[in-house]
């Protein structure tokens, strides 16, 4: 299992955002305080986790993504 998440200020548009932001990193940095190790490649995280993964901590995960992304970037 891998997946990227794009991060852009705009969906609809697909509007990029500025890459003096750094986004994802941003993103990524708000995650170590968790304990979660995301990668940014520039603005897009990637999701890595072990194939032994339980379903309870790749949902905790995403909602703590989802949250880092909120918090650095505006809620969408």
């Amino acid at each position: 299992l891998m997946v990227g998440v794009e991060l852009v200020a705009d969906r609809d548009g697909n509007v990029r955002w500025p890459a003096e932001r750094r986004a994802g990193a941003a993103v990524c940095r708000r995650l170590l305080a968790d304990g979660i190790w995301l990668r940014p490649l520039g603005d897009t995280v990637v999701i890595f986790p072990p194939a032994v993964i339980s379903d309870g901590d790749l949902r905790r995960v995403v909602r703590r993504l989802e949250a880092a992304i909120d918090h650095e970037l505006g809620a969408a």
